[in-house]
């Protein structure tokens, strides 16, 4: 059993995260259905808050917290450039490259999971988020964690990234 602040900062236990358990299910009974269907509507004159814009290319929102984005484009084609670019910008909360990034107070660890790369690719775009964010590579700085998951099943990967998001205190930027 896991213990982990809601939403409210009041200490609540989990099993495990209702995302990592559904992957290994194969069927859901009606009750649970019903439950996930009712937890997913969608209301007209419910509007739900704005979540807090984290990531800007120029004047342009590309990334409000709380939600998945993706980098999507042909091989050799640069995003992993562009993504440690976004990252170095949200080491220090400034701009890099005309991305510019500003994470909530308390919000402010990034985890970094590649799960293509080799060891050697991905410290080297570890050193390259490093350089772009003015940071010296002679000592870890504590706001960023980068794990290289190439080597792992799917499986795997999806229950440690599930553990890092549970276990890590302070998580605004998850790549």
């Amino acid at each position: 059993m896991i213990r982990r602040k809601n939403s409210n900062d009041k200490e609540c236990s989990v099993e495990s995260s209702l995302e990592v358990g559904m992957l290994s299910k194969s069927t859901f009974n009606d009750q649970e259905l019903d439950n996930y269907l009712r937890q997913g509507e969608i209301k007209a004159c419910e509007k739900p808050p704005v979540p807090p814009q984290i990531l800007w290319v120029g004047d342009c929102t590309i990334a409000t917290f709380g939600n998945f984005s993706a980098s999507t484009g042909k091989a050799k084609s640069k995003k992993t450039f562009n993504i440690t670019a976004m990252v170095a910008a949200a080491v220090n909360n400034s701009t890099v490259l005309k991305y510019r990034a500003s994470l909530p107070d308390g919000k402010r660890k990034i985890l970094y999971f590649d799960t293509e790369q080799s060891r050697f690719h991905c410290h080297n775009v570890i050193e390259r988020i490093y350089r772009l964010a003015g940071l010296s590579l002679t000592k870890e700085d504590k706001r960023i964690k980068f794990y290289g998951l190439r080597e792992f099943t799917p499986t795997l990967r999806i229950a440690l990234i599930d553990y890092a998001l549970r276990t890590f205190e302070g998580v605004g930027l998850v790549i």
